[in-house]
């Protein structure tokens, strides 16, 4: 791969946004309607949103954090958002990236999606100008 190619490939995958923005509040879980909540900016220390729903009282809550990565209830970080069941009642989740709290999937990097398609794409115009 060219160096060219390289730096750019590596500058798609560095967020252009330095602070990450969740959905905070709470809300009925059967109304689950995130983007009528309020949006903030979390902050240069956090990286994370979360999510927990709480069945018994039937309520989600959305806000910044917990940290700068989502944590295992071991205490061991994941390089990915997750849920897991507090309790039978209980459900937390963790997800990175700009209001990826709106869901109880964590979402995927899409700047990891585009990186092949752009190296194809740069692969083919160099293939048709030599």
């Amino acid at each position: 791969m060219s160096p060219l190619l390289t730096l750019f490939t590596a500058l798609l995958l560095v967020p252009l946004r330095s602070a990450v923005r969740c959905y905070n509040g709470a809300q009925g879980v059967y109304i689950n309607n995130p983007r009528s909540l309020a949006i903030i900016d979390c902050g240069n220390a956090i990286n994370t949103c979360s999510k927990t729903v709480d069945l018994s009282a039937q309520i989600a809550n959305r806000a910044c954090g917990p940290a700068y990565t989502c944590l295992y209830q071991n205490g061991t970080s994941s390089p990915r958002g997750f849920c897991f069941n507090v309790s039978t009642a209980q459900t937390s989740c963790c997800c990175y990236g700009s209001l990826c709290n709106d869901s109880t999937r964590p979402y995927i990097n899409t700047a990891f999606l585009l990186t092949p398609l752009l190296a194809l794409f740069c692969y083919r115009v160099r293939k048709m100008i030599t």
